[in-house]
C-alpha cells in the first residue's frame, strides 16, 4: 500500500513519474492532494489551481494510463495526512523535495509505534536545460508541463536576420491606411 502526496498543481511530468512509480510498487495506491487551505503558504498561491481542478487532473491522468491497480485520492491537510493513522500503508513515494517531509512522517509514526515507511525515492524530472520541472516555475511562466521553455533565450553572438521574402510582405500595410501628419 503506497501513498503519494502533493499539490499536483498544473500536472506535470514530474508528478507524472511520481504516480506512475506509486502504480508500479504499489498494490493499492492513496494519492493525498493538497487543499486550498494548505497551499496558501506557497509561492504564487492565487495562482494555485482549486482543489477539485487539481484533483480532476490526477484522476484524469490516472483514467488515460488506464491503472487497474486500486487508488483512492483524499484532501491533504497537513504533510501527515493518512500515513500517520493507516498502518496498512508501508510505503511513499517521495521526489527529493518531499523526501524531508517523509522523513518527519516517519518519525511521527514511531512516536505513534507505527513501522516506519520505505521511501520509494523518484528522480526529478528535468527540462532540456537539466533544470528540474515545477510547479513554480510554471506559475512563473518560465516552462509548461512538458518543461518546454516559454520564452528562448538566444545565447550566440549571431545577428538575427528577417529573410527577405517576409520583409517585403511586413513592408505592405496591414489595414486601412488614414491621412495624417507623419510626425505624430
Amino acid at each position: 500500500h503506497v501513498v503519494v502526496a502533493g499539490t499536483f498543481d498544473r500536472l506535470h511530468k514530474g508528478h507524472q513519474a511520481i504516480i506512475d512509480k506509486a502504480f508500479q510498487m504499489g498494490k493499492k495506491i492513496h494519492i493525498c492532494v493538497t487543499t486550498d487551505a494548505f497551499v496558501v503558504q506557497k509561492t504564487l498561491a492565487e495562482l494555485i489551481f482549486p482543489y477539485p481542478k487539481r484533483v480532476k487532473d490526477v484522476s484524469d491522468y490516472i483514467a488515460q494510463k488506464n491503472y487497474t491497480t486500486s487508488y483512492v485520492i483524499t484532501p491533504l491537510e497537513d504533510i501527515y495526512g493518512i500515513s500517520i493513522i493507516d498502518p496498512s500503508i508501508d510505503a511513499i513515494a517521495v521526489s527529493p523535495q518531499s523526501r524531508e517531509n517523509a522523513v518527519k512522517i516517519n518519525l511521527k509514526r514511531n512516536e505513534k509505534g507505527m513501522k516506519p515507511l520505505e521511501l520509494i525515492e523518484v528522480d526529478p524530472v528535468n527540462d532540456g536545460n537539466n533544470h528540474m520541472i515545477s510547479s513554480q516555475r510554471i506559475r512563473y511562466g518560465e516552462i509548461d508541463r512538458l518543461g518546454v521553455p516559454f520564452v528562448v533565450h538566444f545565447t550566440d553572438d549571431k545577428p538575427l536576420t528577417m529573410p527577405e521574402d517576409l520583409r517585403t510582405e511586413l513592408q505592405k500595410p496591414l489595414g486601412r491606411l488614414f491621412a495624417g501628419d507623419q510626425n505624430d
